[in-house]
């Protein structure tokens, strides 16, 4: 009796840490508007820099009230901006952004990649298209929630890398990482949860 009370117990615990979890808010790690015009994070935790010692220009953001980043000179391959965020307490990371290229002339796709040692890159499913404008709902969203390696990771960076060359420019605005506060998964599950096969 005391094993079935025990067992019964623990599945319930279980449930209700997967309730919890399922309601959890994201919070910011770090977040950029670009509106004092500099490549500083407005809030939580990072740095932003842009490949090849390209430099950073504004013009009108997302909405347009504020400022976006622009940047030229996308026109060679495998050039980028990179984030280095710290997850360290957090999960199922999130990515999100707006973006637009100069008509006719600006980059037409990028991908996002991620790195878990902040050393080796990995793309982010597949490319991204560029239109020239920002779009009316802001902010595409980037799920890497499922990519466990950078759950709560000191070194993880994240790339935006354009694929789709132009000569004119890329324009991002209100560049945000967030995620959910970091739960280890139990490892003293009771030997009746692990082992239950009905």
């Amino acid at each position: 009796m005391m094993k079935n009370k025990a067992l019964t117990l623990s599945i319930v615990s279980v449930f209700v840490l997967v309730f919890v979890l399922s309601f959890a808010s994201a919070v910011t790690i770090a977040n950029w508007n670009f509106n004092d015009e500099n490549l500083v994070v407005d809030a939580g935790a990072g740095t932003l820099t842009i490949s090849d010692s390209r430099v950073d220009s504004y013009v009108l953001g997302n909405p347009s009230a504020g400022t976006a980043l622009s940047t030229s000179g996308w026109d060679v391959a495998n050039r980028y901006i990179q984030l280095n965020v710290s997850t360290l307490g957090y999960q199922s990371i999130n990515l999100k952004l707006d973006y637009k290229s100069t008509p006719t002339t600006g980059p037409t796709q990028f991908k996002i990649q991620y790195s878990a040692d902040g050393t080796t890159f990995t793309d982010l499913g597949s490319t991204t298209p560029i239109s020239s404008s920002f779009t009316a709902s802001p902010m595409s969203t980037f799920n890497l929630s499922s990519i466990s390696a950078i759950n709560n990771n000191v070194n993880a960076k994240f790339r935006l890398v354009v694929t789709g060359l132009g000569t004119g420019n890329l324009h991002v605005d209100n560049l945000l990482i967030e995620g959910v506060t970091y739960t280890a998964t139990p490892t003293n599950i009771p030997e009746e949860i692990s082992a239950c096969t009905t």
